[in-house]
């Protein structure tokens, strides 16, 4: 009956030779993606940052002028903010580990007129796999034969609704991380790892990077022009100050309790926490 799934005729499936000259062209069936920051690497990042400098600064001369309880206070504000652009820079890279999540473990293909369960890392394109209801769909493919076929193609395209697929032209493919919701199908790899449809989306993610925001123009204007006015008071302070009292230590207090105050340096940090759990 046409349409129906059979004995696979005429299909004897890739050779060892030609399972090996594929493997060396294109690979495991995995996702590549760039090499994620490591907890040191975010650390310097945020070290180098300028506010972060400034409170360095302020925490380091308080210690010096024996000022211990101010002292202690500000390093913990060096903790706090910290640790909260550590956690937001971690959450921003679940999303793109959890693609790793949408490939089946192993999987049944025909090679060399046998079938046989293999990892789904080893497939390559020109595989012929075995797919049954409830698979996760291990890699891109074309249907060579199918029965009672739909698809929950909900992780691409949003799409609750199961698609059905069939043997016409553009409605006979199949893309990794989607699963089968019906039916049982043969069918042809045409990509793997990082060449099939999600892995480009994930190429797509990991690429993307976003202009700021007109409100993060506006936020970040205003510390700076803060920050601006902060150093000037400082420096003004504690030269009006020395000038007049010949005191460094009292001069320097009085100039940096003034710039502390006014320097937002949690404000892009407090900005990105309060958005965050807004949405």
């Amino acid at each position: 009956m046409p349409g129906s799934v059979g004995p696979l005729q005429k299909q004897e499936g890739l050779t060892g030779a030609e399972i090996l000259d594929l493997q060396i062209k294109f690979g495991k069936n995995i996702f590549f993606t760039e090499r994620s920051r490591t907890f040191l690497t975010n650390s310097w990042a945020i070290v180098q940052q300028p506010m972060f400098i400034i409170l360095v600064v302020a925490c380091t001369l308080y210690f010096i002028l024996g000022k211990l309880s101010e002292g202690f206070m500000m390093l913990l504000a060096m903790i706090i903010v910290t640790a909260i652009s550590l956690y937001q820079e971690w959450k921003s890279t679940i999303a793109l580990k959890s693609l790793k999540e949408y490939t089946e473990p192993t999987v049944t293909v025909v090679r060399d007129g046998l079938e046989n369960s293999i990892s789904s890392e080893e497939l390559v394109p020109g595989d012929i796999v075995i797919l049954e209801e409830g698979t996760k769909i291990p890699a891109d493919a074309m249907i060579l034969q199918e029965n009672d076929l739909t698809v929950d193609e909900s992780i691409l395209t949003g799409e609750s609704v199961p698609v059905e697929k069939n043997l016409t032209e553009g409605n006979n493919l199949l893309y990794q991380g989607t699963i089968l919701n019906t039916g049982k199908c043969f069918a042809k790899i045409t990509a793997t790892g990082s060449n099939t449809t999600l892995g480009k989306l994930g190429k797509t993610v990991q690429a993307l990077s976003s202009p700021p925001t007109h409100l993060q123009q506006q936020i970040d204007s205003f510390v700076k022009k803060l920050a601006f006015f902060g150093f000037c008071g400082f420096f003004t302070v504690c030269l009006i100050n020395y000038l007049n009292f010949r005191d460094l230590i009292h001069s320097l207090l009085m100039g940096l309790t003034l710039a502390m105050s006014v320097i937002p340096e949690e404000i892009p940090v407090a900005f990105s926490s309060f958005m965050a759990l807004g949405a």
